[in-house]
């Protein structure tokens, strides 16, 4: 196999499960190096491990994403450990459902906390580092919803729209510097996240995690005078909204 990584080193959020977990596999067997980070310690080690299998070098962190100090943390260990972080890949992600009018702040900020607040310290957190290392490439895992809002969905809607919107002002600051910020917005995948509201939805109509993680790999390996700057992913068999 053509390894188009070989040398690079990616960080990669929300990494315990689904297109996190996916996507860390995808990035070793191409031949990265992978700092994983999510809540679950355990979870995150089951990653490792795959990682390892795949052929690169893995290292795992329990983060809370909207924390300051464990981001910072993060980063620095990242650094210590691989000296340089190549790709950046925010794609942990939480949701609080329910509708508007009875919406809790807790619900909201975990939210945002976890949607926006955490990709913004990760960016800011690892820029210094692809700015000494001459460039690097940031991938924002967002959502359908990052462009159009739903019913029960205003939390999620409103942070991945924020996301969206991180993403163009970093990416218009950092143009010049060799640095490429792009998202990438799944339609309907079998994630955690989605099985929880969704118990008995078919799975064989909706995206695969490895079908997100592909795409990032494509966004992971174009060449440094190539930028796309979004990618919506849609199933083929009867996907025709959003969520």
């Amino acid at each position: 196999m053509d390894k188009a990584l070989f040398g690079q080193v990616a960080l990669v959020t929300g990494a315990s499960r689904g297109i996190g977990r996916a996507t860390a596999v995808v990035l070793a067997e191409n031949g990265a190096n992978v700092v994983l980070a999510a809540r679950s310690a355990a979870d995150l080690e089951e990653t490792a491990k795959l990682v390892r299998s795949a052929g690169g070098k893995a290292l795992a962190m329990a983060t809370d994403v909207s924390d300051e100090d464990a981001v910072r943390n993060l980063v620095a260990r990242a650094l210590s450990e691989f000296g340089r972080v190549d790709i950046l890949i925010n794609n942990a992600g939480g949701n609080s459902r329910g509708p508007i009018a009875s919406l809790s702040l807790a619900g909201w900020q975990m939210t945002w906390g976890t949607n926006t607040t955490g990709p913004f310290l990760l960016c800011r957190e690892v820029l210094p580092a692809m700015q000494r290392q001459g460039g690097g490439k940031i991938i924002n895992v967002v959502s359908g919803r990052g462009r159009q809002g739903g019913a029960n969905s205003g939390a999620y809607s409103a942070s991945k729209f924020g996301l969206v919107g991180l993403s163009q002002s970093l990416a218009e600051e950092v143009r010049d510097e060799n640095i490429t910020v792009s998202c990438v917005l799944p339609g309907p995948t079998d994630t955690e996240l989605r099985r929880t509201g969704r118990p008995n939805e078919d799975k064989s109509l909706i995206l695969r995690p490895e079908d997100v993680a592909e795409v990032i790999l494509f966004l992971a390996t174009r060449p440094a005078n190539v930028y796309i700057t979004e990618i919506p992913v849609r199933p083929r068999r009867y996907y025709t909204g959003i969520a």
